[in-house]
């Protein structure tokens, strides 16, 4: 029975080092910087016609990609098409979970004040948007950042391939 398990667990191990999905794999034309937005990723494409559209990258093929709005509608376009793909700049973004209760403190202390202006007066007041304040100044430019899309030029400083 320890054979079997550690086959099977041998098996899972091999299959998930040694496989490898379709992604499309952005290469920028002077610095030798690769990146690469895997399947089942969230982007915001723009074409050369303006067109905006944001969904998550289902299929790719050699001259193809193809994102699944937010509607559940499925967009196939061209490569040839695409003047720039914007991408979230983290990968995970858990770690921004603390900075949101924070600005929800923010907020809330913010909706205390005009109680504690008429039940202890303006300096308490004062104190309490002081501290509103600083729980703003902690939480917001983290927010910004770790919310914020990376965009990839593609018809002048990357160019595009499918690797499989």
């Amino acid at each position: 029975m320890k054979t079997l398990s550690t086959l099977i667990f041998a098996l899972f191990l091999s299959i998930s080092l040694f496989s490898q999905e379709k992604a499309l794999e952005l290469t920028h034309n002077r610095r030798d910087k690769v990146k690469r937005i895997e399947l089942n990723t969230p982007i915001v494409l723009i074409t050369l016609e303006e067109d905006k559209i944001k969904g998550v990258l289902v299929d790719l093929d050699e001259g193809h990609l193809t994102i699944k709005d937010n509607n559940g509608t499925e967009n196939k376009i061209e490569l040839t098409a695409i003047h720039k793909i914007k991408r979230d700049r983290f990968d995970n973004t858990r770690w921004l979970e603390p900075f949101g209760y924070i600005a929800i403190g923010a907020g809330l202390a913010l909706a205390a004040v005009p109680i504690v202006w008429i039940f202890d007066g303006g300096v308490k007041a004062l104190e309490g948007l002081a501290f509103a304040g600083m729980l703003s100044a902690v939480s917001f430019p983290a927010i910004l950042i770790g919310t914020s899309k990376r965009g990839f030029n593609v018809k002048e400083r990357w160019s595009l391939t499918v690797v499989n």
